[in-house]
């Protein structure tokens, strides 16, 4: 995969994963297996993908038990990765403006994605939808399911309209709720304007911006995506991969033994990126 100079990574893994206790008791969350393989390997190969060969990593729970994990995974598939250790979590707007500093602040587009969520996603196309915009600011989407918050307010026509209970002016007809999963692609124009203090990406950036009239864009997906909250979660949704070997694209799963049968490999280089 050739990098694309303007397109950088952030990947989010400051947060203390409580819903996930007792196994964040001993482990940071994106470091927690998922199919053998650390979660946050996942989003490493999603920016692969997408020609990101640059990417920064906040820390904050277990922060020293992190970077012996990605370093060695980055450096097999030549990408170079920066970090930003908060004394005090951040916050999403705190942690993305973080590492966009430590990247030194670069033009061009940073894709920001969680350190701790599985899916299928073409990254490329997504930023080439936010070009297309000429928004400074698109956030992944899709349609809600019932297990998912919502709160992500589209016209028909699929322009983003509300967030959370915060709406645009005017009246665009009916609105379609929609899930956000997490993935941003933001402008450098935008990073600079965010404060290096905690705060919120949706509630203390877009939402500012829907409200005095500047467009943030809404890319939509489809398929396999789940947010790893909890250890139930965390086991069920593996047992689905398992079930239909099909469902999740990146899991590093070799041909069966037998009828539902796997046997693992310890090479990362299996990553499906």
């Amino acid at each position: 995969m050739t990098d694309t100079p303007d397109l950088y990574g952030a990947i989010l893994c400051a947060g203390h994963g409580t819903r996930m206790h007792p196994i964040t008791e001993v482990l940071p969350k994106p470091l927690i297996p998922f199919l053998n393989t650390p979660m946050v390997a996942y989003p490493m190969g999603h920016l692969l993908n997408a020609g990101v060969g640059r990417f920064g990593v906040n820390l904050h729970h277990l922060a020293d038990a992190v970077p012996p994990v990605i370093n060695p995974i980055a450096a097999m598939f030549g990408q170079s990765v920066v970090y930003t250790r908060e004394w005090e979590i951040m916050g999403t707007a705190g942690g993305v403006r973080g590492i966009w500093k430590a990247l030194g602040e670069p033009d061009g587009e940073l894709i920001v994605l969680n350190g701790d969520s599985v899916m299928n996603i073409d990254l490329a196309a997504h930023v080439e939808a936010h070009r297309a915009s000429r928004a400074r600011a698109t956030i992944v989407v899709r349609p809600k399911v019932d297990t998912q918050p919502g709160k992500v307010w589209l016209t028909e026509e699929g322009e983003l309209w509300g967030l959370r209970d915060a709406r645009r002016a005017g009246s665009p007809g009916p609105l379609v709720e929609h899930d956000f999963v997490g993935v941003h692609i933001i402008s450098s124009s935008l990073l600079a304007e965010i404060p290096l203090e905690k705060g919120c990406m949706v509630g203390d950036v877009y939402i500012p911006m829907l409200l005095r009239g500047e467009p943030v864009n809404a890319s939509p997906m489809e398929g396999f995506w789940a947010a790893i909250d909890n250890p139930r979660l965390l086991l069920d949704t593996q047992r689905r991969c398992l079930e239909d070997p099909a469902l999740f694209e990146q899991a590093p799963m070799p041909a069966p033994l037998s009828d539902g049968l796997y046997v693992f490999s310890q090479d990362l280089s299996l990553i499906h990126i």
